[in-house]
């Protein structure tokens, strides 16, 4: 597949990878519910975690996760591991990689509330990086939609200067459309 990224966006190596791994997902679906996407997005992004030392989480069952569930849909994060009266403790020391997926909801009436308020999700993570994997029939709407997202970043106070956020949008039936936004 071609790889359809917004000529303004300015991806660095690790957004690059992801988009480039993230544009094989036809060949990684073993089914067409929303399931099989998401499973197909999960074992993606686990497969090319940033180094050894992450680990990953996600609410679906795969073996290359490490936990379940935890705030996000997926969520990379690393530990440390600290000594605390003789007893080794195993603590959070980054979060990598945050994701959130909304797939069908573009067929529903209210869908940029329900993407509004999953993408809001992302905002308030503490993260290096940002996904959000959305889903949409036309690439223009799609399009609005991101450039609307961006309208609610940018008005966001918490969501400091560089900090990054990568749209991933399934165009139904044909590509997937990358374009990132650093504040």
């Amino acid at each position: 597949m071609i790889l359809n990224i917004n000529s303004n966006s300015k991806l660095d190596n690790y957004e690059f990878e992801l988009c480039e791994n993230l544009n094989q997902i036809l060949y990684k679906i073993k089914g067409d519910t929303n399931k099989f996407w998401t499973i197909a997005v999960f074992e993606i992004l686990s497969k090319i975690k940033k180094d050894n030392n992450k680990i990953a989480c996600s609410k679906l069952e795969s073996s290359l996760k490490d936990c379940g569930e935890w705030l996000f849909d997926y969520v990379e994060y690393s530990e440390n591991e600290i000594n605390f009266n003789n007893v080794i403790y195993s603590v959070l020391s980054d979060i990598h990689l945050i994701v959130e997926c909304e797939w069908n909801f573009y067929r529903k009436e209210n869908y940029f509330i329900d993407l509004k308020y999953d993408f809001e999700k992302l905002l308030v993570g503490k993260s290096n990086y940002r996904l959000f994997i959305f889903e949409n029939d036309n690439l223009e709407k799609a399009k609005e939609i991101i450039n609307n997202l961006k309208i609610i970043a940018l008005n966001f106070g918490k969501f400091e200067k560089e900090e990054r956020i990568l749209f991933d949008v399934w165009i139904k039936g044909k590509h997937f459309y990358f374009e990132n936004y650093v504040k």
